[in-house]
């Protein structure tokens, strides 16, 4: 959402900095707080596997849905004001 908003000649440290630190922070700790709940519902002599089926999921999940993303491409164009529009087709 940050870099939506960035308008040209602002700062990268503004916009793309800040958005980059929550994007890393939110991941890591999602991943962190699954583990941990999927830890705490299993029972003792099941933990490992919890965790290594939790991982495998999380791991497959993100191929699956990266796989569709990955030839996508950046299409600018004008709009009636003179700025550009920026999509990911």
């Amino acid at each position: 959402m940050f870099l939506s908003l960035v308008r040209d000649g602002q700062s990268y440290w503004s916009y793309g900095f800040p958005a980059a630190i929550i994007v890393a922070s939110g991941a890591s700790f999602v991943y962190s707080t699954g583990a941990l709940f999927i830890a705490n519902c299993a029972l003792p002599h099941e933990q490992s596997v919890a965790g290594a089926l939790f991982t495998v999921m999380t791991q497959v999940s993100v191929q699956i849905h990266l796989g569709p993303l990955s030839p996508s491409y950046l299409v600018s164009f004008p709009c009636r004001d003179g700025a550009w529009v920026n999509l990911f087709v």
